[in-house]
């Protein structure tokens, strides 16, 4: 489980102990945990009812090989040369 996840889960515990975000924000500030983590993290789980990154939106980046990234710095500099 990754850093964030533990966190969120830590923040959805107190909130379903009854805990309020201001009782929670003090509490959890010792451990590192900011007001608006803890607000975002309520709504979250609120909305859509587990603690997982929403989806993101856009397309995905495309496959970098080592070919197409020679390729690239090639475009590149001969780009430059035809500018300068």
């Amino acid at each position: 489980m990754r850093a964030i996840e533990i966190k969120r889960c830590t923040v959805i515990n107190e909130h379903l102990q009854g805990r309020t975000p201001e009782k929670n924000s003090k509490q959890l500030r010792t451990s590192g945990i900011e007001r608006d983590f803890i607000h975002g993290t309520v709504n979250r789980y609120k909305e859509t009812g587990n603690i997982k990154d929403r989806p993101r939106t856009g397309h995905p980046r495309s496959k970098r090989t080592p070919a197409i990234s020679f390729e690239l710095e090639i475009l590149v500099a001969l780009r430059k040369n035809w500018l300068y």
